[in-house]
């Protein structure tokens, strides 16, 4: 299955079944770049993640941002919107998100898990908000991180 398009996290996607998806950093002038261990990743990716409802998912992440009170990078960003330069860094940073869907919860979990490892190989870390490594021990067959 291919990929959406880059849409503003506040925009609904009219999708409510299981998908795999990315979640990045922006300003008019494109992907903010993200400095990590290995290298710099120029798309700006704060988070890969899977789910069985993309719709409930993008909720509970912006209540996270807002509130503190949804998804665990949503309530992580809350902190760093809050406590962190980085609205001063980037003050017309914004959001956006893309997503695959996939044929079940299954599916969507194991290229949650194939994305972030490829990341990893690349960067040698996890992106940002993401907090753990699915499957840290399975096999580590990775889709193209870059």
């Amino acid at each position: 299955m291919s990929w959406s398009e880059w849409q503003p996290l506040a925009k609904k996607s009219g999708y409510a079944g299981p998908a795999a998806y990315e979640v990045r950093i922006v300003t008019v002038a494109g992907p903010i770049p993200v400095p990590r261990f290995l290298a710099i990743d120029q798309r700006g990716l704060l988070s890969i993640g899977e789910t069985g409802n993309l719709d409930s998912r993008r909720q509970a992440f912006i209540r996270g941002m807002e509130t503190c009170s949804g998804h665990s990078e949503g309530n992580l960003l809350y902190y760093l919107l809050r406590h962190s330069p980085l609205k001063k860094v980037h003050p017309e940073h914004r959001l956006e998100y893309r997503f695959r869907k996939e044929s079940d919860k299954a599916a969507a979990k194991l290229a949650e898990e194939r994305m972030i490892k490829a990341y990893i190989r690349a960067f040698g870390e996890v992106p940002p908000i993401n907090s753990a490594i699915p499957d840290r021990y399975g096999s580590w067959e990775c889709e193209d991180a870059r």
